[in-house]
Formats: C-alpha cells, sequence, structure tokens
C-alpha cells in the first residue's frame, strides 16, 4: 500500500460520509476526479512543489483552475474548504488516491462491483447490457 493510500483513507471517508448525509455521492464523485485531474497536471505539480508560492495562494489558483474547468461541477464552499485544508497541509498531490477511495467507498455502498469480460466474440448490445444490469 502507498503512503497516498494510506493518507488519503482518512479524507475519503470523511467526504463519503458528508457526500452521504448530502445525498450528494454523484457530485462529490465528479468534483474528486476532476481536482485528481488538476492535481496530476504537471504545470499544477509543479505549482504545488513550490517552495516559493504561499500555499493560500495555491489553493486560491487551484479552486480557480476547477471552476474554470469545462464542465465543472458545483464547486461549493465545502469543496473550497477541502482544497484549502489540503493545500495546509500540503496534502493536495494525494488528491487522486482520495478520489479513488472515494469511488471504492462509493461503489461499495451501492452495491456495485467493476468486472471484467473476456468472449471469444465479441458481444451484441443486447449481451452487455444483460450483463451490465445483472
Amino acid at each position: 500500500m502507498s503512503d497516498f493510500e494510506t493518507a488519503a483513507r482518512p479524507y475519503s471517508r470523511a467526504i463519503f460520509e458528508l457526500a452521504s448525509e448530502q445525498d450528494a455521492l454523484d457530485l462529490w464523485s465528479d468534483v474528486l476526479q476532476l481536482a485528481a485531474l488538476v492535481a496530476t497536471d504537471e504545470d499544477m505539480q509543479a505549482l504545488i512543489a513550490s517552495p516559493s508560492l504561499p500555499r493560500k495562494e495555491l489553493s486560491t489558483l487551484f479552486v480557480s483552475v476547477l471552476r474554470s474547468a469545462e464542465g465543472a461541477p458545483e464547486i461549493s464552499k465545502e469543496v473550497e474548504n477541502l482544497i484549502n485544508f489540503l493545500a495546509e497541509n500540503g496534502r493536495l498531490p494525494v488528491l487522486p488516491a482520495i478520489s479513488t477511495g472515494f469511488e471504492v467507498l462509493k461503489q461499495d455502498a451501492l452495491g456495485a462491483i467493476e468486472v471484467q469480460v473476456t468472449s471469444a466474440r465479441k458481444l451484441t448490445a443486447k449481451q452487455e447490457k444483460e450483463m451490465a444490469k445483472n
């Protein structure tokens, strides 16, 4: 288990609990996936690693990038607080692991599982729908 996964676990759990209370699992899923994408951008990684950029400015910049993303979900005050907290504590690089952990918790709660089907022949659309239903 990587250090990021270990560090991400309590954040993923706390965000999942908040999202469950708000009945906003899909919204938080979208936000975390976008935040993970931003955190893995090379330019953003350079800014995150820069000791000369104050963490408050980094947080503000990160949130503005989230808001300006095409098709971005609503960036609520809770999301801003999360980004501020992660930036202040040097945890923005953990966002991809937080997102992954959140998705695992979400899928478990929904009773969904991910499977990979291997077939000798290409499946028809009807067969794919039938498998997805089960």
